[in-house]
């Protein structure tokens, strides 16, 4: 697979954004914020930041081989890259027009900030795209291939549908505690996540019964 500048553009975009969070949470940027806040946008930022920083030497070592492992590795690295986009993608647009604190002046948030993340997010789905090509057309009969598309294309709107989920959760719920919410313990945060993996699977279960009536209907006539 030759996308080595792809891959660039993905890892050195990740260092480049993950730098500005380091940033804003050392030197408290943004002005007055609850001291959760800075701690957050300092984890992610590092996390970009390595993140980008392994990729860019794993797309360099590992890019030109044509290897299934050295495939995986870099399917594996991206897709973090990848995933770790969405919560500054929301985080941007959920609460554009809030500001960061109670405290007068304080910075409010824009969904302009969140462009960068949604243009890596892009990225990043385009070089798991070409992995995923490579991966699947080489030496794989054509029933597997029809196979693998079956299993994307079904697993495609659970995955909207679990985020949608989580999205228009109440942080207040008990019973369904999105991954969101303020407060949660790590281990808190794991269990909400695991939580969405049902709805992934198994997403045309929890849809509303309307939606299979309506589809009944126009079946029918």
């Amino acid at each position: 697979m030759r996308n080595i500048g792809l891959m660039l553009a993905g890892s050195l975009g990740a260092i480049a954004l993950g730098l500005p969070y380091i940033y804003i949470s050392i030197y408290r940027a943004l002005g007055p914020a609850e001291a959760e806040f800075y701690d957050y946008v300092l984890l992610w930022g590092r996390v970009s930041l390595y993140t980008g920083i392994v990729l860019a030497i794993l797309s360099l070592a590992l890019g030109l081989r044509r290897a299934r492992p050295f495939k995986l590795i870099l399917g594996l690295g991206y897709s973090l890259l990848t995933l770790l986009q969405l919560p500054p993608i929301y985080g941007w647009f959920a609460g554009h027009g809030y500001g960061i604190s109670d405290h007068p002046g304080s910075f409010v948030i824009h969904w302009r900030y969140g462009i960068p993340h949604v243009i890596l997010l892009a990225i990043g789905a385009l070089i798991l795209y070409c992995i995923l090509r490579d991966l699947s057309y080489e030496g794989v009969t054509t029933t597997r291939k029809l196979l693998l598309i079956a299993i994307i294309i079904y697993l495609v709107p659970g995955l909207v549908f679990a985020v949608w989920v989580q999205l228009l959760a109440d942080p207040d719920d008990p019973s369904h505690m999105p991954v969101w919410a303020p407060g949660l313990s790590l281990g808190q945060r794991v269990m909400a996540a695991l939580w969405m993996v049902p709805s992934v699977l198994l997403w045309p279960v929890f849809l509303p019964p309307t939606i299979y009536w309506w589809l009944i209907r126009g079946a029918c006539g």
